[in-house]
Order: C-alpha cells, then structure tokens, then sequence
C-alpha cells in the first residue's frame, strides 16, 4: 500500500530554496551560474527532500516539462562525494529508456558535481574498468544488466535506485491485451523489470514518469514488489499535458492534392459516410512521401521556429528524412547529435522513442509525422515544447500532419478527446 501524496496547486508555495531542500552549497552555486536557476519547482520541492534522505521509496507522477529528470539529475549530482577515492560498488544508479536521454542526464551531472566519480553506460562501446568503479551509474537498462551479470559493476552496497519514464522502460501490457500478449511479455521480460529483479538490498527505490498510471503503479507495488510503503507524489491532477494554454496544437490532414484542418468531433459521423463511399479520399502514398516533406518544409517557412523537432515512427529511416528534408531546402539534423552540435540546424528529427525526458531549451514547435503509436506518445513528444525554465512555462506550438486515409480523422479526435486537448485550426489553411 502507498501513501497517495497529492499537492493543491491553487495553495500557496513555501518557495523553499534548493539548499534547505538538501542539495549541497557547491552544487547549487553552480545551478546558479550556469543554469540561472534559483529556486525550486513545486515537483522539486516535493521530492528532493526524500530522495536525498535515501530511506523511503518514492513514486512520482508530474506533467512533461515541470523538472522532474532535471531535479533527479541534481539531487544526485548533490550526493556525489566530492574527496577523491577509490569505490568497490555503485552507490547511485539512474536508469533511463533511451541512449539520448541518458547523456543528456550525463552532461547535468558533469556541470552540476565536481565532475568525477560517475559514468554514462548507454553504448557498448563504453566500458567499464573493475578498478573504476563509479559513485554514479547513468545508463540504459540492456547496458547496465550486461555490466552487471558480467561483474564489472557491482552494486553491492547501492544506496539509490531511480527509475525514470517507467511506462516506456518496462512496457506492461495494456489493459485489454489478449492472453498471447501478456504471455509474450511474461516469456520475455524488458531489461529494465530483469534488471531490478536482480537488484535485491536495501536501497531507496524512485520512479517516476508523467504516465504512471494505476495498472503500472499495482504492477510496481504489489505485482513486483520493487517498493515497499512508497510515497506517491502526484502533481498530474489528472492532466498530463499543459492546462495553461501556452502550447497550441493543431493537426492537418494532407490528401493528394489539399491540405486541411482535422474535421471537428461533432463532425465526424458525418465526415466518415461521405469518406467511405468516395475512394479518391484514399491517399496512395506513405509519411515520407514527397507530400508530407514539402507540407513540414512550408511550414518551416511559415512558422518562426527556433530549435523545433520532428518526430516521426520508430520504424522511419531519421536519415532518409533528413535526406529528403534536405532536398526541400530544409536542414535537419538527428537529435542524437544534440550535445555534438557546432550549431542549430533548422529541425531536430528524433523517433518517438527519443522523445521521453529529452529537454531542449527554447524548443518553439514540435512537428509529428503520421499518427502516434499510442496517446501517451503523442503527450512525450508535445512535452517538449512549453517546458518549465527560469521565467516560467514557455509558449510554444504542436503540429501534427496526418495523411487522409481510412479512419484516421476519427482516431485522432478520439485521441484528442481522450487526452483533453483542444485542437485549433491552423490559419494557413482550409
């Protein structure tokens, strides 16, 4: 059983300051200097303090973008001891689903502690040396499992264990899975459930998403038994995108020969027996037609954008879109070269797999080509505009084209409806 830790954000804030919360004066001398940032976000302020405590389990669920990943990469910087020393065991370990998220987490960790005693474990290139045994684990699931099971890191006198964007890590099945889907997935069990299966002691446990939903949390709990009394702290209040109206959404619709608006709602009864009964409705193309890459280099032209990201499929070729993007006269770049850049080109292009805690600052547009693979990736990716920074939450601007083909418009007005997400229509066209 958990404590349900539920936060009235209409209350007002204590406005603690990140050192009374527990982080240590260096470090937050340099969360000063070099992220301008002073105080505490009300997630931060709500976590920090048990997470640095190190003895309760922790749930935390909190809308994209509010400083859930950047707080958990400071409270462990924080921890990190700053004399130098030799270590038998990791005593810190921060697991995470994707290669990007996972140096992202690095490079705050690198500026925010003295810039030693931890590690990124994400490519297998990496190695670990048995006589380098990091304080702090940064990584990916497979990565850190094959490090573990081959004895190079050990983790016998682990301390904290953070678990971030869990849905995405463990992916349980849904609710109405078929018996050969959950089957498949007891069979052969993701990296991230073996890996803390293995992980047996005393060590803290923290997990935290902005889609923990109620399935995953039993799974969590009384299925797996990763934690034990856990606080659950939820800022979500049911919402799991923006409710201040700084990010606009739209979604076109591309035919052969037009482009429009997504058909309201209240309209698609209607909109759905006329689709049906006129064939030259059916588009014969696929997302990376020439269509879909000349409609996003328009609207590149179009819309003011500053550090935008395309997502597209997980099974979409990110060079092929880049190439083609190129011959439109637009300049993408693949997201996973962020950290490596000399400068900005016009578009990022990620999958939707690398859109789950990635924070690029000063993203004004996300574009999303083709439909979602599920509504909680259509939240991922959208979070990364309108993000929290030191003036508050930013504006930014959601487009998401679609190509009009069978039932499409119906399931992504479902979709929108679902997650309560008001889509205006685009001026620029019908």
């Amino acid at each position: 059983m958990f404590v349900r830790h539920v936060i009235n954000l209409t209350t007002k804030r204590h406005h603690s300051t990140f050192e009374s919360l527990g982080i240590c004066r260096s470090t937050c001398h340099k969360l000063e200097s070099i992220f301008n940032v002073t105080r505490p976000t009300l997630a931060q302020e709500q976590f920090i303090p048990t997470l640095v405590a190190g003895r309760r389990d922790l749930l935390l669920r909190d809308r994209t973008g509010t400083g859930k990943t950047f707080g958990t990469a400071l409270t462990l910087a924080s921890l990190i001891p700053h004399q130098v020393r030799q270590y038998d065991s990791v005593h810190s370990l921060y697991i995470v689903p994707n290669q990007e998220l996972a140096y992202q987490i690095g490079n705050w960790i690198q500026q925010l502690s003295n810039g030693s005693h931890f590690k990124v474990f994400a490519d297998v290139e990496v190695d670990c040396a048995k006589d380098t045994i990091p304080h702090t684990v940064v990584g990916t699931p497979g990565r850190i499992l094959d490090l573990f099971q081959q004895g190079t890191l050990p983790m016998h006198a682990l301390e904290r264990v953070v678990l971030d964007e869990a849905d995405q890590a463990l992916s349980i099945p849904k609710r109405f899975a078929t018996a050969r889907q959950q089957y498949k997935r007891t069979a052969h069990p993701k990296p991230a459930e073996r890996l803390l299966d293995q992980l047996v002691g005393q060590h803290q446990t923290m997990i935290s998403s902005a889609t923990l939903n109620r399935p995953l949390r039993y799974f969590l709990t009384s299925q797996k038994g990763w934690l034990k009394d856990p606080l659950f702290v939820d800022l979500a209040r049911g919402s799991q995108l923006s409710d201040d109206n700084t990010v606009k959404h739209h979604c076109l619709v591309v035919s052969n020969d037009t482009i429009r608006n997504l058909t309201p709602k209240q309209d698609q009864h209607e909109k759905d027996k006329v689709s049906f009964t006129r064939d030259d409705k059916e588009v014969d193309f696929d997302d990376m037609d020439d269509r879909m890459m000349e409609s996003l280099a328009v609207l590149q032209e179009l819309e003011p954008v500053e550090n935008g990201i395309l997502f597209v499929g997980p099974t979409v070729s990110v060079p092929l879109v880049k190439q083609k993007l190129q011959e439109h006269g637009v300049a993408a770049e693949d997201i996973k070269n962020y950290y490596k850049k000399q400068r900005s080109p016009d578009l990022w292009v990620a999958t939707e797999f690398a859109a789950r805690g990635m924070d690029i600052p000063g993203v004004s547009h996300v574009f999303i080509l083709g439909k979602p693979a599920s509504a909680t990736s259509y939240v991922h990716m959208a979070g990364r505009t309108g993000r929290l920074g030191p003036q508050g939450f930013a504006t930014g601007k959601v487009i998401h084209l679609v190509r009009e083909h069978g039932w499409i418009e119906s399931k992504m007005a479902n979709m929108y409806e679902l997650l309560n997400v008001p889509v205006q229509k685009y001026e620029h066209v019908e």
